[in-house]
């Protein structure tokens, strides 16, 4: 598994580590990719982290020497993962589509606007992306939000959002509101 969230990088946290060492270190450096693969703790799950915070997430991404880093790791690997921020939100993600063979959309119940699908099915229709499946995850039905996914709260950058990766608790009075509806 990559980490390709460069601007906030959440991997290393989810795993215990320490993120200090990772993709953008190869990326602006000399370092080997191969010198910054961590051992997850999991059985045939290694990680390349993000690294620390370059100041130019894009730039480094779209960059030659990506291309080849990725190419050697599909290589030496059977399976590779890349964790990537929400397509939309930031540049270079759209651009990451081209070395998956493969690519997921997962939306979070409670979480996703329910407008984002319309981001999905625009990648599809208009963006030329292909295979691309959309994941529903933490699906409670028992919380009563309806007939799927939410309302549109919670995820992304501007109005009516949170931010990606903070858990925001939405407070009683509004899912009151939202059933009223």
């Amino acid at each position: 598994m990559i980490g390709l969230d460069l601007r906030k990088p959440k991997i290393a946290q989810d795993f215990g580590m320490v993120n200090d060492k990772g993709i953008s270190t190869c990326l602006s450096s000399d370092t080997p990719w191969q010198s910054v693969v961590k051992h997850s703790g999991f059985e045939n799950l290694d990680l390349i982290l993000s690294g620390p915070i370059p100041p130019n997430p894009a730039e480094l991404l779209l960059q030659e020497k990506f291309k080849t880093i990725v190419t050697e790791i599909k290589a030496e690997y059977d399976v590779v993962i890349f964790d990537c921020p929400p397509v939309g939100l930031v540049s270079e993600t759209k651009e990451l589509f081209s070395y998956a063979d493969v690519n997921f959309y997962v939306f979070r119940q409670g979480y996703s606007m329910k407008g984002n699908t319309h981001i999905l099915n625009n990648l599809v229709e208009k963006g030329g992306i292909t295979k691309m499946y959309a994941i529903l995850n933490d699906l409670h039905i028992d919380k009563g939000y309806g007939y799927g996914y939410g309302y549109g709260y919670g995820y992304g950058y501007g109005n009516n959002s949170y931010g990606y990766h903070e858990e925001v608790q939405i407070p009683w009075w509004k899912r009151a509101l939202r059933r009223q509806r």
